[in-house]
């Protein structure tokens, strides 16, 4: 039987593994993406895309580890007595299926922590990834939370539609139908918020947190407020994802009224409206002239939402 050294070991070697491998793959796929755009651009005597508007291959790669971690995380949830031993040590079944994919977890969270760094962008993604990795750490020594490390990568399942945005750019992302954030508003009302809520109260209707060590319980109080307040962010983006392709469409109707008849408005110009939107200055509080049909209410939220 392996020694606590070698497991320990193991489990390094996991976490090691699952960043070279996520960051080769990342690496490799941009490569023949860039070679596929100048070859696409030599043949056409066309520039290359400029970078916004390039497909991001690490976060289409962050998005098949998320998600296949997520279905695995589902199918430990119905498999595994992961609810029988809430706050427990974690059994030697349990262990033996749950550990390895927590450690591929923290192998993401530290490549998505170091890539958002590196692109010297918006710094709240990367803090995010970074917490998640400690708190699977801490899940991985302590052992007395894996339902809850279980359920972190479950609910990714729930922010499919803001990561697939992320993957092809808010450009593209502007054509695609409303309903397909509808569809992103159900998964993530129910694996953000219904499903982390039943698992929660399940989990503490078991038994006490406060049977386990200090560690452990410091731990999980922490990750129910980080893990709420992300939750609820995520459903938050979603929803305004979903108001923001309505009033699109809304705005479109009311330009195809007020425009030449038969003139169909293309879901890049509705893109366009609204970064110029965003930043027009009303001046003497008096509203901008709206086309017929639109209220001013609605390109106010158009402003604020769209941004």
């Amino acid at each position: 039987m392996a020694g606590p050294q070698a497991v320990d070991l193991c489990w390094l070697v996991i976490i090691s593994v699952t960043l070279n491998v996520t960051g080769a793959c990342s690496w490799l796929l941009e490569a023949v993406r860039d070679r596929a755009d100048r070859c696409r651009s030599g043949e056409t005597a066309e520039a290359a895309p400029p970078a916004r508007d390039r497909i991001k291959m690490y976060r289409l790669v962050d998005l098949v580890l998320s998600q296949a971690l997520a279905l695995y995380a589902l199918a430990l949830l119905l498999w595994l007595p992961l609810l029988q031993e809430s706050f427990l040590p974690a059994s030697a079944e349990v262990a033996r299926f749950a550990l390895p994919a927590v450690c591929v977890g923290i192998g993401r969270h530290v490549f998505c922590s170091l890539r958002g760094w590196r692109s010297g962008r918006n710094a709240m993604p990367s803090v995010a990834h970074a917490v998640s990795a400690v708190c699977h750490l801490l899940f991985l020594q302590t052992r007395c939370n894996l339902v809850f490390a279980v359920l972190a990568m479950l609910t990714e399942l729930g922010g499919v539609f803001i990561q697939a945005t992320a993957v092809v750019g808010e450009r593209r992302a502007a054509t695609a139908p409303s309903w397909a954030a509808g569809v992103g508003v159900i998964f993530a009302v129910t694996f953000n918020g219904l499903v982390y809520l039943i698992v929660l109260a399940l989990a503490l209707a078991r038994r006490s947190p406060m049977t386990m060590p200090p560690l452990a319980v410091g731990l999980f109080f922490f990750y129910i407020t980080f893990s709420f307040i992300m939750n609820t962010y995520s459903i938050y983006l979603v929803m305004a994802a979903f108001f923001n392709s309505v009033l699109e469409a809304r705005v479109s109707s009311a330009l195809q009224r007020s425009g030449p008849a038969g003139l169909p408005v293309q879901p890049q110009a509705l893109a366009n409206i609204r970064s110029t939107l965003a930043t027009i200055e009303i001046e003497g509080g008096e509203p901008p002239r709206t086309p017929d049909g639109l209220k001013f209410s609605d390109g106010d939220l158009l402003i604020k939402n769209m941004a």
